[in-house]
């Protein structure tokens, strides 16, 4: 039957199981606690089909060798903005479902040392942001959200040691209002222009030559910048089938900044260290490259050892913003700590400028410059 725990703490348990149809429900009337489950002899939650663990907005915690329903059982655990810490050395799989309808978790994080990994097996809505530090997350086919609104963004932190996010995550980013031209960058892999122009709560026209243009205007409204080749040329090519490109940088016109808006993009976040393409420059009035932050993360710009690499390339980085109608540049200087770009932070989806300085320029970002800070799109 259904039963209710009233708990005066945190508190460790070896392994909650539940019979199939019953809802086991955390009662307390203070601040949240967390509930931990699993040991170096195993334990965990084994859920029965059609069964619930409701926390409320109490904090589940896996231990140690713990599973989450390593025989794949059905059962679900409901959450109202608590936080999911998960770690554990198992060699067996961990398999979470979400309550259809409480399921919105703050900060998740995600520690398996072991061959197990983890399986997010129904939608999963985070606020804060996700964490792994090892072993695989599978987010299965955009099981995954990570939530953006005007007071915060959902970052996928850094990435360590052997960690990895498989499958697709949908990335929001929150637009403020402005109908001009926006500076972006995409945060996961295989995203098309089709993709931002639908399947959206407001979705962003993209208009021009191409198969697939919206009919908002007949000129072109997306643009890539290539130096060598004029400076900026229309994207897409021909069709609306073509992806963003992996650290490229691209103006779009906001057809619909009258109002702000939430972009939604689904695909598999891009981890791991980037090299940039660039083109060569001199340091005069040329070598600029629109280049974007390529994580679902903010990111700072800086020179502590491991962050960045970079030869060629001025210690200066422009940032374009048109939130207040007018283009202006936010800059700051790495070399200096100063500018007008507050500590160096480059919000996830943000694109920006480089300027390089010799023939043979250079530029990588690793997950270390990753940063948890408030971002400005």
């Amino acid at each position: 039957t259904s039963q209710s725990l009233t708990l005066p703490g945190s508190i460790d348990f070896y392994r909650i199981t539940t019979q199939p149809n019953a809802t086991v429900t955390l009662v307390n009337s203070f601040d949240p606690v967390t509930l931990n489950v699993g040991s170096a002899q195993g334990g965990g939650l084994v859920l029965a089909n059609g069964s619930t663990l409701n926390l409320g907005n109490n904090h589940l915690s896996l231990k140690i060798a713990g599973a989450i329903n390593p025989a794949n059982q059905t059962g679900r655990v409901a959450i109202n903005n608590s936080n999911l810490s998960l770690a554990s050395s198992s060699t067996q799989n961990s398999n979470l479902y979400l309550d259809a309808t409480q399921r919105t978790a703050g900060l998740v994080t995600s520690n398996f040392s072991g061959s197990g990994k983890l399986n997010i097996q129904s939608p999963l809505i985070i606020t804060d942001g996700l964490k792994v530090s090892a072993g695989e997350l599978n987010a299965g086919a955009g099981n995954v959200t990570l939530v953006s609104n005007q007071t915060k963004t959902a970052y996928l932190q850094e990435i360590e040691g052997n960690g990895s996010v498989t499958g697709q995550v949908n990335v929001q980013r929150w637009i403020s209002a402005a109908r001009k031209y926006r500076y972006m960058a995409s945060p996961v892999e295989n995203l098309t222009v089709a993709a931002v122009q639908g399947n959206q709560p407001i979705n962003m026209p993209v208009t021009g030559p191409f198969i697939g243009a919206n009919t908002n205007a007949t000129a072109a409204s997306m643009f890539k910048y290539d130096e060598p080749s004029g400076g900026y040329s229309a994207y897409p090519d021909s069709t609306n089938t073509e992806m963003f490109e992996k650290g490229r940088g691209y103006s779009i016109f906001n057809f619909n900044g009258n109002n702000p808006l939430t972009l939604t993009t689904l695909g598999t976040p891009y981890q791991g260290n980037w090299s940039y393409t660039l083109t060569p420059g001199t340091g005069g009035n040329n070598g600029w490259n629109l280049i974007g932050n390529p994580y679902a993360s903010a990111i700072q710009w800086n020179t502590v050892a491991g962050n960045w690499t970079r030869t060629g390339v001025s210690p200066v980085v422009h940032v374009p913003d048109n939130t207040s109608g007018t283009l202006v540049y936010k800059t700051w200087d790495a070399a200096l700590n100063t500018g007008t770009l507050a500590n160096g932070i480059i919000a996830p989806g943000q694109a920006f400028w480089v300027q390089t300085i010799n023939a043979s320029p250079t530029l990588t970002i690793t997950e270390k410059a990753k940063r948890t800070n408030t971002s400005t799109f």
